[in-house]
């Protein structure tokens, strides 16, 4: 199948602006929103365009325009069509060394964990990653909440690349 990429640049901003994604793509994002790189948040890199994704309430504050979970929470990326998550770039706001748990299920309620993998992302460069093991996807998540409120650990994220999955329907199996 063939893979496509989601770098938030077609949303129109204004340098410095930011809003929250809701629907994007065929994709349901909560918990986030793009933002275009000018140079006044320290860290946020693009790694292409200028803008970016980013983690909208990492330091546990809550933040107009981003209701619906609590501060805090992880981004949460959902689709109804299974999707493969193949990777991204990352850049970390205000401090290096951020921790983001990326987290990827078979269901959109987040009860079949398929795959785990933590990341360290620096701050002043969209870091590429890449991913093996995030397919069947219906829910991706980028968590960075060290449970600290003292600490600044927001993360943008660019050039995210999926897969429209090769799920097999329920009942379609091998015949003998």
């Amino acid at each position: 199948p063939p893979t496509f990429t989601l770098d938030f640049d077609d949303i129109a901003l204004a340098p410095g602006a930011e809003t929250a994604l809701g629907t994007y793509q065929g994709f349901t994002f909560a918990e986030a929103g793009a933002y275009h790189v000018d140079g006044s948040l320290p860290g946020y890199t693009a790694a292409s365009g200028t803008n970016i994704g980013f983690i909208a309430e990492a330091n546990n504050n809550e933040v107009v325009g981003y209701e619906g979970q609590a501060a805090g929470s992880p981004v949460v990326i959902t689709n109804l069509d299974a999707f493969d998550f193949l990777g991204g770039a990352f850049s970390a706001a205000f401090r290096d060394g951020v921790a983001v748990t990326i987290r990827g299920y078979s269901d959109a309620d987040g009860f079949n964990l398929v795959a785990e993998e933590t990341i360290i992302v620096q701050a002043g460069s969209a870091q590429p990653f890449s991913f093996e093991t995030f397919d069947g996807l219906h829910r991706l998540e980028f968590s960075t909440n060290d449970g600290d409120p003292n600490t600044n650990d927001y993360v943008g994220f660019d050039n995210l690349l999926f897969r429209a999955a090769d799920v097999a329907a329920p009942d379609e199996g091998i015949l003998i």
